[in-house]
């Protein structure tokens, strides 16, 4: 099944958060850094290359950035115990599945395994 799959990241260059040390980092926002042109370009270009069943995007609240770059149409929400997955169409041919960033440690942490299963049901 994971050959069939892949995980991206909106950013490629890592920070230990999105607001202070980022922009320590990089001088910008994460929303007005002039990298997001070229990771989005990379990330379209790995997507169509490989084609995916399923692209796996670990923040439920960053996905706001994705629907300026792509065209997400949402089909879905699953629960997940105290969380949820979040089902998207991407440019109407890709599967997106978007839920919390889940190895962050507690509270998203402990409902990895129900997460990790239905995960693996939607992509079965």
């Amino acid at each position: 099944m994971f050959d069939q799959t892949t995980h991206t990241e909106i950013f490629f260059w890592g920070s230990k958060n999105l607001q202070d040390d980022f922009y320590r980092r990089y001088g910008t926002s994460l929303h007005s850094s002039p990298h997001l042109e070229f990771c989005t370009q990379v990330n379209r270009e790995l997507v169509e290359r490989i084609k995916p069943k399923a692209i796996f995007f670990e923040s439920l609240d960053s996905v706001k950035v994705l629907e300026k770059a792509f065209a997400l149409k949402k089909v879905d929400s699953y629960p997940a115990g105290t969380r949820k997955i979040d089902e998207y169409l991407v440019d109407g041919k890709y599967r997106l599945l978007n839920f919390d960033h889940l190895s962050s440690g507690p509270p998203a942490s402990l409902e990895r395994t129900k997460v990790a299963e239905i995960v693996r049901r939607l992509v079965e």
